[in-house]
């Protein structure tokens, strides 16, 4: 199955074979960063919150890391 899935039509597939639990991960991760961009950046604007709710779950998990080292929305390529 797994083999199947590398296959350039088959990848697709991949997402809808989320569990329920990786889509709470993937939720709970959104959640913190915005709460952390908010503590660092203050009130967040709607179109940096959509952009946000709009990332796709494997550059999530990175944002996340590159947040620690960032000084603006900016250095995020969120502004």
């Amino acid at each position: 199955m797994q083999a199947l899935l590398t296959v350039e039509q088959y990848q697709e597939v991949r997402p809808l074979m989320m569990t329920t639990g990786d889509r709470a991960r993937i939720e709970e991760r959104r959640e913190l960063l915005l709460l952390q961009l908010e503590a660092r950046f203050g009130p967040l604007s709607a179109e940096v919150r959509q952009r946000v709710e709009a990332i796709p779950p494997e550059r999530l998990r990175q944002l996340l890391v590159d947040f620690a080292k960032a000084q603006s929305l900016s250095d995020l390529h969120l502004d």
